[in-house]
């Protein structure tokens, strides 16, 4: 385990220097503005659950702000769910080695370019909660209640669901399928007391989530953006799952990013000898499976970064599926151990040859429009822009400019799609919109930079562009960005008179 482990670390340097996403950019930047004192929803504003920003907060004090502290979380969630899947398939097998596989399994698929997956997403955090509380799932054995056992799976769940809703659906449906086949030493009387406890947990962590959020004040905000904003943006959840299924969606994101032969060894392997008579574990692993892919499908948008749920169950389902050919006798057991071996050099070579490109390359290579690429230079550009305790802010959804040039945003309303009525509704926008509003009026920022992608997204009777228009002066433009001088400012007087007489 020790080798494997120190292999993640090994190859998670490689990309270090690897521009971060949208989504990463925005939890250290809001976990920054926690750090130095501001109140999440009331003052910061995030659509997600608090999870995110409260484990980016924690790393920044731990390592600091910067691309340590994304190397650090990247690091330490592959981590631990390379132990929960050592655990979790001990735990279905009752060997050692079945675990040995599945976890090294995960260190040469978890960090997949197709999947977005070297990078600490939200995903990654779920992916160890989930990996631990199934491995817990797997060990509820016995006539005895294990309560214990039953609330630290409920916890784990919950903290899951704390990063994002769609966390929720997988003890729900493992816990149905727990109570339909609860295996020959518990009653299901006892399956359905076990199932009520985790969920207990879940109801009560979040009761005092949002009672917390109530007793502070910022119960309104708090709604607003995390249930409101989340059902703006995911409507339709039935047509989504519907949508999730046609093979065009299904397969390019949970089997043909990573090779066809391990996601189906995955599930055959529940089918084999050795495993036929566990109903339970069987309806554990497949009802995970299930409760996966409604959970990728959920919000409607079939990012390739959502199927990384699937890489924990392959690589537990490649674990048992060794397992499994290896009670085989004779020829089918010579060919079984050929064809696994198969799939692992394929996987392998498949997974490392991605090692062959640059940090930079992975980042075009993921999306393609070198958007990250161009976001980290501006962001470091800035600092040549402006001077002192100069400021500015982005009219877009590239936080990495703050996170890049290490400068705070001067409103909460750090994403400015926020403050748009066809990306959260109108009333959150209407909200959020006089929130940010106010917040440029008492800091009247330096610079302004504006994403030309969010300007044709914004009616110009937006009121951020009547305020904006009057008081600003386009001076240069960097890729899809546009900057402007605030009208009489020193930065105008370096950069706009210098361009004019140019």
């Amino acid at each position: 385990m020790a080798v494997l482990a120190l292999l993640i670390v090994l190859l998670r340097l490689h990309t270090y220097e690897e521009p971060f996403e949208r989504d990463l950019n925005y939890y250290a930047v809001i976990a920054h503005e926690m750090v130095h004192g501001q109140h999440l929803y009331t003052e910061v504003a995030d659509h997600k659950p608090p999870a995110p920003h409260l484990t980016y907060a924690f790393a920044e004090v731990l390592v600091g702000y910067g691309k340590q502290q994304m190397y650090f979380l990247g690091v330490l969630a592959a981590t631990l769910t390379l132990l929960g899947l050592y655990c979790a398939g001990r735990a279905v097998s009752g060997r050692r080695s079945v675990g040995l596989v599945a976890a090294a399994c995960w260190a040469i698929i978890c960090h997949d370019l197709r999947l977005q997956a070297n990078q600490p997403n939200t995903e990654v955090f779920i992916n160890a909660s989930v990996v631990w509380g199934v491995a817990l799932w797997f060990g509820l054995r016995g006539p005895s209640m294990q309560w214990r056992r039953v609330i630290g799976i409920g916890l784990l769940f919950l903290w899951a669901s704390f990063y994002k809703h769609v966390a929720v659906t997988i003890p729900a449906v493992i816990g149905l399928a727990y109570i339909a086949w609860p295996g020959p030493e518990l009653s299901r009387r006892q399956a359905v007391l076990q199932v009520g406890g985790v969920a207990g947990v879940g109801v009560a962590g979040w009761s005092l989530l949002i009672g917390y959020f109530a007793v502070r004040g910022g119960l309104e905000p708090f709604i607003d953006q995390v249930f409101l904003v989340n059902q703006h943006y995911s409507s339709g959840m039935w047509n989504n799952i519907l949508k999730g299924l046609s093979p065009t969606i299904f397969f390019r994101g949970a089997i043909l990013k990573l090779l066809p032969c391990l996601f189906v060894a995955g599930l055959a392997a529940m089918f084999l000898p050795q495993l036929a008579g566990q109903r339970r574990s069987w309806a554990i692993y497949l009802s995970w499976a299930v409760a996966t892919f409604v959970a990728v499908s959920l919000p409607g948008k079939y990012y390739p970064h959502y199927y990384q749920f699937w890489l924990p169950l392959i690589a537990l389902g490649f674990g048992l599926l060794v397992w499994s050919v290896l009670q085989f006798r004779s020829w089918k057991r010579w060919a079984g151990i050929g064809l696994i071996l198969i799939a692992g050099m394929l996987t392998t070579v498949h997974e490392l040859s991605f090692f062959l490109l640059s940090a930079e390359e992975w980042s075009l290579n993921k999306y393609r429009d070198g958007m990250y690429v161009q976001s980290r230079s501006l962001g470091l550009k800035l600092n040549e822009i402006l001077e002192g305790e100069e400021t500015f802010f982005e009219w877009g959804g590239e936080p990495g400019l703050y996170f890049n040039s290490q400068r705070r945003p001067v409103t909460g309303v750090v994403a400015a799609f926020m403050a748009l009525p066809g990306f959260v509704g109108e009333h959150t926008a209407e909200k959020l919109t006089q929130r940010t509003m106010q917040d440029l009026e008492r800091a009247r920022p330096d610079l302004i930079v504006v994403s030309e992608q969010m300007a044709a997204w914004t009616h110009e009777s937006h009121p951020f562009i009547r305020w904006f228009t009057p008081r600003y002066t386009a001076f240069d433009k960097y890729g899809q960005f546009v900057l402007f001088a605030r009208r009489g400012s020193r930065l105008e007087a370096r950069h706009v008179q210098v361009s004019a007489g140019d």
